[in-house]
């Protein structure tokens, strides 16, 4: 059906432009006549005034010459042409000169045609540019937050009181009882110092005991008890959750012996990679964003802290440091995270992404210059975020771009500038319009 459809409408444009010819002179080769022209469809060539059969365009005037048994658009002196020739060679072509040299023209369109195509248009301001750089990222302990306790005497642990790891414990909570001989030895020798008001004996012990770990107030026990001490009950000097715990009870331990490391996770690092064209872009103290996949409703707020200052050659990225507050610990060491860092650019000038036409080789806009006129216009652009490029050249501000339907008007820009080359003037083709 569409065949036959087709084959009707051609067979009807063939017998309307027979018809039309058919009532012309037969003209003779080399004359020159009035006719009038379709500017969509060159094709269509008739003797009077009317539209286009094809497209409704009203026909256009235009002078035009016989040629090769054909009717051509008419240059001064083409009636000569072929029989001057330079000495040597062949007579040099007159040179056609376009109205830009992007290969498009002006074109002038309706407000009406506006319309019907969807012409949108913004303007050309200044705005302070942001892009936000998405990548993933890994939780991890903040390193300055990771403590190891060592017992500085030894002994055996008696009793435990931060027995799991995991386990979380404030500043001065009770971590274990030990017995050790040089407690045992040194509880005598202040009790005989404070007894005897040795200054410098009490002074080197309670020094000594301070250095063990023992506080003051647990001093000021061991002076008032009357009988000495077996044990001696150490205290956490940090916040944290136990993330390694190396004695039992029961257990000898040695000086310089690790037996607890304590992680506070009120604060922790994500470390995140960068792709290596887009480490230039993040400075320190930029704002990031975290979030979970399963945890989508919340959002965790931190800083770039640092820029590692190598590249990993396997993947092309640098690795990037943020610190978040994590009071609530929702983040976990080794958890998976997605990351979003904003970066701020300042105020540019900026045109919508959506303005901008790239040929391959050039980016296009097509600016509006009032009453219909739509102006082709090369632009370059410096960076770009989610929906905004840079202008550095090409567009001023205050200027009107156009942001929807600018492939249509390309396409009529191109065809002008085609017909334009062939002699068709921007007067004669804004006549159909």
């Amino acid at each position: 059906m569409k065949k036959i459809f087709l084959f009707l409408s051609l067979f009807s444009i063939f017998l309307y432009i027979s018809s039309c010819r058919s009532q012309q002179k037969p003209p003779k080769e080399g004359e020159i006549r009035t006719l009038y022209q379709c500017p969509m469809h060159p094709q269509i060539i008739q003797e009077q005034k009317g539209d286009c059969p094809i497209c409704g365009m009203t026909l256009v005037e235009r002078k035009m010459i016989y040629k090769n048994g054909k009717w051509e658009p008419y240059e001064e002196g083409m009636e000569h042409k072929g029989h001057e020739e330079h000495e040597g060679g062949k007579m040099e072509e007159k040179e056609i000169k376009t109205e830009t040299s992007l290969g498009l023209a002006e074109v002038k369109i309706s407000p009406e045609k506006q319309f019907l195509i969807g012409v949108k248009k913004d303007t050309v301001k200044i705005k302070n540019l942001e892009k936000v750089i998405k990548t993933y990222g890994k939780v991890d302990y903040k390193e300055s937050k990771i403590y190891e306790i060592n017992i500085k005497f030894g002994g055996w642990i008696e009793k435990l009181y931060a027995n799991y790891e995991g386990m979380y414990v404030k500043k001065n909570d009770k971590l274990f009882e030990i017995y050790s001989p040089d407690i045992y030895q040194s509880v005598k020798e202040l009790k005989l110092a404070y007894e005897k008001k040795d200054t410098l004996l009490f002074k080197n012990v309670k020094q000594k005991f301070n250095i063990m770990g023992i506080r003051d107030f647990q001093i000021e026990e061991i002076l008032k008890d009357k009988e000495d001490r077996r044990t001696i009950t150490f205290y956490s000097p940090y916040e944290g959750f136990i993330i390694k715990k190396e004695i039992f009870e029961g257990m000898e331990v040695r000086p310089g012996m690790t037996i607890y490391r304590i992680a506070d996770l009120r604060e922790v690092w994500v470390y995140g990679e960068i792709y290596e064209y887009e480490v230039n872009l993040i400075k320190k103290g930029d704002e990031a964003f975290i979030t979970l996949s399963y945890l989508p409703e919340k959002i965790f707020k931190g800083k770039v802290s640092y820029i590692y200052p190598y590249l990993n050659p396997e993947t092309r990225t640098t690795k990037v440091r943020i610190e978040i507050p994590n009071q609530d610990f929702s983040l976990k060491p080794n958890m998976y995270v997605n990351i979003e860092i904003k970066v701020n650019y300042g105020k540019k000038l900026v045109i919508p992404k959506s303005a901008v036409l790239y040929t391959g080789e050039k980016n296009i806009v097509f600016v509006d210059k009032g009453e219909g006129t739509f102006e082709p216009r090369e632009v370059k652009l410096g960076i770009s975020s989610e929906d905004f490029y840079e202008v550095i050249e090409g567009v001023r501000k205050g200027e009107v771009v156009v942001t929807s339907a600018n492939f249509l008007i390309d396409s009529e820009s191109s065809l002008k500038a085609a017909l334009l080359q062939i002699g068709l003037s921007g007067k004669e083709i804004h006549k159909g319009h």
